[in-house]
């Protein structure tokens, strides 16, 4: 049935795809489910899901000790790192912005919620990859990156990544086209 609706999907998506991005990434899209009929049936097609204290891990070991050890703070870092996909979203964000903008327990809690519903740190790492470092410096822009990130599957992004190889760099250095490629790709 998976396949049924992935089929159709991929089917309607070829009907309208009218520009160059859409095409590429029915063009991925259908190179994957390709891949998928050659696999071997019972296959384990599914990630493996992280370990869920590992947010909380690195929210402890980013701020200062005193902050992370006393049983209210750490149950008030176990609370926020709800939705969280392990800790390579809150960890990756960290690493991004400058430490003064997360050092204190209201700013990881923002970090991570904006990272809750974000598998992993592969969108994220993307957008790095082709944005200037200018336009990812501050937690405003990568909250809205974050944003754009939320529920995109690997293959989302792995489509993504696809696209922008085959185009032209001029069409994959804004934010604006590397959503636009996010959506074309199914996010």
């Amino acid at each position: 049935m998976k396949w049924l609706i992935l089929s159709l999907v991929l089917s309607s998506q070829a009907l309208f795809a009218s520009s160059e991005i859409d095409q590429l990434s029915f063009l991925y899209y259908k190179n994957k489910l390709n891949g998928f009929e050659k696999s071997i049936e019972g296959e384990d097609q599914c990630y493996p899901r992280p370990d869920s204290s590992s947010c909380a891990k690195v929210i402890c070991e980013k701020l200062p000790s005193y902050m992370c050890d006393s049983p209210d703070e750490i149950r008030q870092v176990t609370t926020m790192c709800r939705g969280n996909y392990g800790g390579d979203c809150v960890a990756r964000v960290i690493k991004q912005l400058p430490s003064y903008q997360s050092d204190s327990l209201d700013e990881m809690k923002d970090i991570a919620n904006q990272c809750s519903g974000v598998v992993g740190s592969r969108c994220f790492d993307f957008f790095a990859s082709k944005l200037p470092a200018y336009q990812l410096d501050s937690r405003d822009e990568v909250f809205e990156v974050l944003g754009q990130c939320k529920n995109a599957s690997y293959d989302v992004v792995d489509c993504a990544v696809f696209t922008c190889d085959k185009l032209p760099s001029y069409q994959c250095d804004s934010r604006d086209e590397l959503i636009n490629v996010l959506k074309s790709c199914g996010n």
